[in-house]
């Protein structure tokens, strides 16, 4: 006996639903792919349009003072109408940061302004022999000159005798056995110290025997390197104190138990 097989309508009506909806689906995916590639042609085109208008409008340094604002643009290679976007920001600082006066640089971009931030060393400049020379705080020597006039203003260093004193080299000092680690330790507490931008000759010739003169009219004997920051502190709790009429004076703080102060009649007795 021969069996006929029969279909159910409703198996028929859910598999054409299955299919109907499957290919709705393919057709959406396919829709928003081509719609999202759409999207990434014309957001690309849009990019190389507005690109360009992503010029530099304004540059500003800050921080220089031995240098003029056109020497730190010329070593960071920058000028107004440049692209942002196609700038080496981090070849620009590192061209303005090899200045031999400059420590430390910043850039800061906001919108279309850029500002350059440098950090200047501290200057020291010394005499030996016939020549002048500028120094950085670690005593690398930046620049030779038969005048100090042709330097760039900076404080006045008197340090040991050296054997060595080339440019771009630090200095090399005669008795290599004697320690001389007491100039990196002064250096190091004068970055602490408020009054350091007030000094305007340093003595650091003699280990026992240290001295600034702060202002250019007042000596400060330090004696050894032991608490220099107390000591400088002192010093210009003394200044306060008694040096308010002006003139020249020296201030002895090498024992803090027993400090001094005495009028000078004149500046020669401030050479240090």
């Amino acid at each position: 006996m021969n069996e006929t097989k029969t279909t159910d309508p409703l198996t028929v009506y859910a598999s054409s639903n299955q299919r109907r909806r499957k290919n709705a689906r393919r057709r959406r995916y396919v829709t928003f792919g081509i719609l999202f590639t759409l999207f990434l042609f014309i957001l690309a085109g849009a990019v190389l349009l507005i690109l360009p208008a992503f010029r530099i409008t304004k540059i500003t340094v800050k921080g220089n003072s031995h240098y003029t604002e056109e020497q730190i643009l010329n070593a960071a290679g920058l000028r107004v109408g440049d692209e942002i976007f196609a700038t080496d920001w981090d070849a620009v600082v590192s061209d303005v940061k090899s200045l031999p006066y400059v420590h430390q640089t910043n850039i800061k971009v906001r919108f279309s302004s850029v500002t350059i931030e440098v950090e200047e060393e501290p200057l020291y400049v010394a005499r030996y022999g016939p020549y002048w020379y500028t120094l950085n705080r670690d005593l690398r020597v930046l620049d030779i000159s038969e005048s100090e006039e042709l330097l760039p203003a900076g404080t006045r260093i008197t340090l040991p005798a050296i054997t060595g004193l080339l440019q771009n080299e630090n200095l090399e000092f005669t008795g290599t056995e004697i320690d001389r680690s007491y100039i990196g330790s002064f250096f190091k507490t004068l970055e602490e110290q408020a009054s350091a931008d007030r000094i305007t000759a340093m003595d650091l010739s003699q280990k026992f025997n240290l001295s600034v003169v702060l202002d250019g009219t007042c000596r400060v004997i330090l004696g050894n390197a032991e608490d220099l920051g107390t000591k400088l502190e002192r010093a210009e709790q003394i200044l306060a104190e008694k040096h308010s009429a002006g003139g020249y004076a020296e201030i002895n703080v090498s024992d803090l138990k027993n400090t001094t102060y005495r009028p000078l009649s004149s500046a020669t007795s401030l050479a240090v």
